[in-house]
């Protein structure tokens, strides 16, 4: 009987393709589907709503890098709360988040 090696998984996936996993998932959703229906609305003054979308959503996304370098637990946002603010926290949180991307 010949024996099988069990191929495992490699964890390959570095800095460059988290970024660019990411931004595309974030140019094809958003820029090529919804984009599209407000350049009709909003004419050539989009690309300046799109800067200022980048610039606000930077400041959250720097957040959240710095608190999963610092604390690299399971559950995201409820972990960060739960441990700042503690478990009430935590489980509002949860919550809300929870609740608004079920809308």
């Amino acid at each position: 009987m010949q024996e099988t090696n069990n191929p495992a998984l490699r964890r390959c996936f570095g800095m460059r393709e988290a970024v660019t996993i990411t931004a595309g998932s974030v140019i094809g959703v958003g820029l090529f589907t919804v984009g599209s229906n407000i350049v009709g609305s909003m004419g050539s003054s989009v690309i300046f709503a799109t800067l200022a979308a980048l610039l606000i959503s930077i400041y959250p996304a720097l957040l959240y890098a710095e608190m999963g370098a610092a604390l690299p637990y399971a559950g995201g946002t409820y972990q960060f709360a739960s441990l700042g603010l503690g478990r009430a926290a935590g489980v509002r949180r949860a919550g809300t988040s929870s609740f608004r991307l079920w809308l």
